[in-house]
């Protein structure tokens, strides 16, 4: 990698699509993006991704990345306000929004410019009884981050959890075009306008 620190500086755009699962392609595509991190406008890569460094830069548009639910940093400080594309797979279900606030706390979470968000949860092994799941709900309806997408044209979320707090985000923006629901999806006959009314009131 100290060829490319070294010899191609300029990059604003990182796309990788290693073969290799495992240690080696994380170790691959994480010195790749430790590398370009401070730069990086466009961040693509297919391969479960532990990250090594704290924040992507302030100016990051697409962000398209496989999680590593084990890895000790799921993600790193994300600036929220500029991303244009985010697509999340593999997410783990306990996922929290806290790596887009960047360098501000405040309520709720905006995501000024982005068009397009995928979240696919990866909910192999999460079966839940009816009693676990009313629980989830509650918990997410009062502990939930609250988000906000006023430019958001596209939504997909794959296997949602109860306790997911895009159900409670504000979506009621006229830019909102195209929803695509995919697999588990039972969850959201426990979500009402009330509960989002209620969360941002």
């Amino acid at each position: 990698m100290q060829y490319f620190a070294q010899n191609v500086r300029n990059v604003v755009g990182l796309k990788l699509a290693y073969p290799e699962s495992g240690s080696r392609g994380n170790y691959i595509c994480g010195r790749f993006s430790s590398v370009y991190c401070g730069q990086l406008q466009v961040h693509r890569v297919s391969t479960p991704r532990s990250f090594g460094f704290i924040n992507f830069a302030s100016n990051i548009k697409v962000l398209e990345v496989r999680l590593d639910s084990s890895a000790a940093r799921v993600l790193p400080s994300i600036c929220g306000k500029t991303l244009a594309v985010l697509k999340l797979l593999d997410v783990p279900t306990n996922f929290a929004w806290h790596h887009f606030r960047y360098d501000t706390f405040d309520q709720p979470i905006v995501f000024h410019r982005l068009t397009i968000l995928y979240i696919f949860f990866n909910t192999s092994g999460t079966d839940l009884t009816e009693g676990e799941v009313q629980s989830k709900v509650v918990s997410g309806a009062h502990n939930c981050d609250q988000l906000s997408f006023p430019a958001l044209r596209e939504l997909a979320i794959n296997n949602c959890t109860p306790d997911c707090d895009l159900l409670y985000a504000d979506l009621s923006f006229p830019a909102l075009e195209k929803v695509k629901l995919l697999g588990y999806i039972s969850y959201l006959r426990h979500c009402s306008t009330k509960d989002a009314s209620d969360m941002h009131s």
